[in-house]
């Protein structure tokens, strides 16, 4: 019986917080900006410790919806690791003769997917 409560005990110790890739807490990302050609957007990783983890990878997934033929592109897939903050920058660059587009963007690390879901910016 001992024993039984022992390994008991130990669980409850081990396994709170776990998720895969050890990264249970939370992910937000911005709205994305646009400049000069350039998407970006800030993912933010906030783990259930509140210490901030240097170097976890977040997976940007940009989409595109051209407003003219009412169409979406393929799914393009990045990644960036986090800073000394938690924090991630993604960029997407755009084909030079691209406009009236609508960027769209995710973020995801391991099970976690940013709490907003997808976010978009107009490129005109």
């Amino acid at each position: 019986m001992k024993k039984i409560f022992l390994l008991f005990a130990l669980m409850t110790f081990v396994l709170p917080g776990c998720g895969s890739d050890g990264n249970s807490g939370t992910l937000s990302v911005s709205a994305p900006t646009a400049s000069n050609g350039i998407v970006s957007a800030v993912a933010t990783y906030t783990p259930a410790t509140g210490v901030a983890m240097t170097g976890l990878k977040i997976n940007f997934t940009w989409r595109t919806y051209d407003l003219g033929t009412k169409t979406y592109s393929s799914n393009i897939s990045d990644s960036s690791e986090t800073n000394n903050k938690g924090v991630a920058l993604g960029q997407f660059r755009l084909n030079d003769m691209t406009k009236n587009l609508i960027v769209y963007v995710i973020a995801s690390t391991g099970d976690l997917t940013n709490s907003e879901g997808w976010r978009s910016v107009t490129v005109p």
